[in-house]
């Protein structure tokens, strides 16, 4: 569906840069429209009434008008500021790094509603969930995008996978005894791994939040899915090397009471 010349419509702000004297240009999510670049002008003046609406992280009802070869930002309110996330340095890391991985898989003006609900519903889920929710948002991330990791049977011979085996980056799932002997760069899964990698595949937000994961095995889930996102990006997140270093510091977070 073409953006027309006006639009008003929801997004959340993935992120922005300076642009200009005093502009400021942003990159949106939208449900209807995909990833959109958007000029705010004079969003850093002093008096702008505009720039303090549209920080990174943050969900807004806002209105565009068409431009030549990017949309311009006539208005906007705040729907949901997200500020805890924006004054705790680890979930201000988590945050950057699951907005990050939106942005790189996004195409731009292409619709995908689903991506933008598991987008607001993590960042809303993430104050209290920890590093669990960015491995659910990785995994349902690949799988609306289409690159979804094989967990049932081998993508290399399609056989069924009865147990646990190597993880192909390359290949984009577990493989059989009889591939994994044959394919290099493989990563080692344990049984618990294979078991949580096929729960959080399907489980919904609120399931998946109810599962508990112990600190070595989420240091292996992230193992596994950086190196497949890696893998299809042809690059490490900016924010993930940031996000290694906290949890060399801290280890990784597992908030009180129930959650990932």
């Amino acid at each position: 569906m073409p953006i027309p010349h006006t639009y008003k419509t929801e997004a959340i702000v993935l992120r922005a840069r300076d642009m200009g004297e005093a502009d400021c240009l942003l990159v949106l999510l939208t449900p209807a429209w995909g990833k959109v670049r958007a000029v705010v002008r004079g969003a850093r003046k002093p008096k702008s009434k505009l720039g303090g609406h549209l920080q990174p992280f943050t969900h807004v009802a806002i209105e565009l008008v068409q431009g030549r070869s990017l949309s311009i930002v006539t208005g906007a309110q705040v729907l949901h500021s997200f500020l805890p996330l924006k004054e705790d340095l680890v979930r201000l890391s988590q945050a950057s790094y699951i907005c990050e991985l939106a942005d790189a898989f996004a195409p731009e003006g292409e619709e995908n509603r689903p991506l933008f609900d598991l987008l607001l519903s993590s960042l809303a889920s993430l104050e209290e969930a920890g590093e669990g929710l960015l491995r659910y948002f990785e995994l349902r991330l690949l799988g609306l995008m289409g690159y979804g990791p094989e967990m049932r049977v081998c993508p290399c011979c399609r056989t069924p996978l009865a147990s646990p085996g190597p993880f192909s980056p390359s290949l984009g799932g577990s493989l059989c005894p009889g591939c994994a002997s044959k394919e290099p760069g493989v990563f080692p899964l344990s049984p618990a791994a294979f078991q949580a990698l096929r729960h959080l595949q399907t489980a919904g937000l609120a399931s998946a939040l109810r599962v508990r994961l112990e600190s070595p095995l989420l240091r292996e889930l992230g193992q596994v899915l950086g190196s497949y996102t890696r893998y299809i990006l042809e690059k490490k997140p900016r924010s993930a090397t940031f996000l290694e270093q906290l949890d060399d510091l801290t280890g990784p977070l597992q908030p009180g009471g129930k959650g990932l």
